[in-house]
């Protein structure tokens, strides 16, 4: 099924801080277990690893959704000090 980004945490452009995560959230919450998925762009290009759902969020102007979200791919690949395989 396919999910939008809504927010992306803004850390200045800090991408290599474990200390400040940066959370990729999408409109829906995708299902139990997928935790650890690629989360990715319709391009295929991967933006984020999988975390969960967040209940009460105001999406859009409206209070108490839930969403998902994702942990930054980029950040995680530096923090980590993992190369992704494609």
């Amino acid at each position: 099924m396919a999910r939008s980004v809504v927010e992306i945490t803004n850390t200045l452009g800090v991408i290599d801080d474990p200390y400040h995560p940066i959370k990729v959230y999408i409109d829906q919450p995708c299902q139990p277990g997928d935790s650890g998925s690629l989360v990715s762009l319709r391009s295929n290009a991967g933006i984020g690893i999988y975390c969960g759902s967040l209940s009460g969020a105001t999406v859009g102007g409206h209070a108490g959704q839930t969403v998902g979200f994702a942990q930054h791919l980029e950040q995680a690949i530096s923090v980590l000090d993992v190369t992704p395989h494609i």
